[in-house]
């Protein structure tokens, strides 16, 4: 009788619970079904990354904020008037000031991660969650529409950025 027990008892299959794979969001996944994995090596930085300018070869007001203030459908228009300009949502980015645009970069928390910072200065571009948003890996993507995605280029400079501790140069 217990040898029968025993049996029954190994034969049957454990109850796991995996969640609800129907509910997940292909074209936030890496790979082809949507968001593309980011692959830069060492783009952007010039001995390797650090605080300050970290020998960072890209640099916030001359490669990054003159892409979020434009316009034009090939820029990120971040800044516009019905996006996060002046009198837009938060994070405000000051279409006139790339100081004050960073620091209100710097200082805003998204809802759905509220411990990280929208850009941290940690040196690690996994406590920024301005990569999750460009990347589409949050929502909502950003820029949206009538602006396009960040290149592959612009992800990697913007990373190369964040792994030098975002400096406002």
């Amino acid at each position: 009788m217990a040898i029968a027990l025993i049996a029954a008892a190994c034969s049957s299959e454990p109850s796991v619970n995996y969640g609800s794979p129907g509910s997940l969001n292909e074209a936030q996944l890496p790979g082809e079904a949507g968001v593309q994995p980011l692959s830069c090596g060492d783009a952007g930085l010039e001995g390797g990354a650090g605080g300050g300018d970290g020998g960072c070869t890209v640099s916030w007001s001359k490669d990054l904020y003159p892409k979020m203030t434009a316009s034009d459908p090939t820029a990120w228009g971040c800044a516009t008037s019905n996006c996060h300009g002046k009198t837009g949502n938060a994070p405000l980015i000051d279409p006139t000031d790339p100081a004050k645009a960073l620091t209100s970069l710097e200082a805003y928390h998204m809802i759905s991660q509220p411990a990280l910072a929208y850009v941290s200065t940690s040196g690690d571009p996994t406590k920024s969650t301005i990569e999750c948003n460009v990347s589409a890996g949050c929502t909502p993507a950003m820029p949206q529409a009538p602006f396009a995605p960040l290149s592959n280029a612009d992800r990697c400079a913007l990373d190369a950025w964040l792994r030098c501790g975002a400096p406002g140069n």
